[in-house]
Parts: structure tokens; C-alpha cells; sequence
């Protein structure tokens, strides 16, 4: 016994029963570094800024299609590992045929892609070998 006349706890017993209090701390601060994190990925937008100005050059890393075979959207990724998506929209004699584009994308051939912005879609008008 203390002086105060309570019972000595021994530090190990101590420790121990406040265990649970560290352990709800834990959680709770392990709880808000999660909301932090789901917030900051759900605000990301991908590190992508719209290209600098038309062309842009870079390599084809997807290409999609119509049922008909025609180049529907691409996506190029520029030099400095930006990633941007366009819809295809080709001026009369602007373009290649899908399967070149595609050919260009398993190669990672560059191509130089000119483009304007229709709102928030970026719309390829012509794309170059780059």
C-alpha cells in the first residue's frame, strides 16, 4: 500500500491495463490516415495536364476501335510520361488506319498528334508519324 492508502499497482500491471486505450488510439488514428489516403486518391486526377499545345508527341499505348475497324480513341503517352486520351475525329487524308495506329502502339513507334479541345475531350484531327 501507498501512503494515500491505495494499493500499489505494479508497472507491469500497469502497462497492461492500459493497453486497450493504446490499442483504440491505434485504431483510430490508423481509421483517419485510411480517410486521408481514400480522399487523396479520390481527388487524383491521374498527375495528367492537358498537353502543353497541339501536336503533342509520344507513343500509342491503347487504341480502340469500332466494329467497322475504324480508330475510335487513342491514348498517347508524351515524353515526359504524361498519359492523355483522344477521341478520333480525322480530317479528310489526317489519319492512318487502325491497324497501323495499332502497329505504332506494339511497337512504340512515336507519333505526333495534332489536336483541340472540345470542352473536356481533346479530339485528334490528324496524327503524324512522330
Amino acid at each position: 500500500m501507498t501512503e494515500d492508502a491505495t494499493p500499489a499497482v505494479p508497472p507491469l500491471v500497469r502497462a497492461a491495463s492500459s493497453l486497450p486505450r493504446r490499442l483504440c488510439g491505434a485504431r483510430v488514428a490508423g481509421a483517419m490516415i485510411a480517410v486521408l489516403i481514400a480522399a487523396a486518391v479520390a481527388c487524383d486526377d491521374g498527375g495528367a495536364s492537358p498537353p502543353p499545345s497541339s501536336p503533342v508527341r509520344g507513343v500509342l499505348t491503347g487504341v480502340q476501335t469500332s466494329p467497322g475497324g475504324d480508330a475510335e480513341r487513342v491514348t498517347l503517352e508524351d515524353d515526359d510520361g504524361n498519359a492523355y486520351e483522344f477521341r478520333v475525329e480525322f480530317e479528310a487524308g489526317a489519319g492512318f488506319p487502325a491497324a497501323h495506329l495499332e502497329e505504332h502502339r506494339s511497337g512504340r513507334l512515336p507519333v505526333r498528334i495534332s489536336f483541340r479541345r472540345d470542352g473536356d475531350d481533346l479530339i485528334a484531327f490528324r496524327i503524324d508519324d512522330g
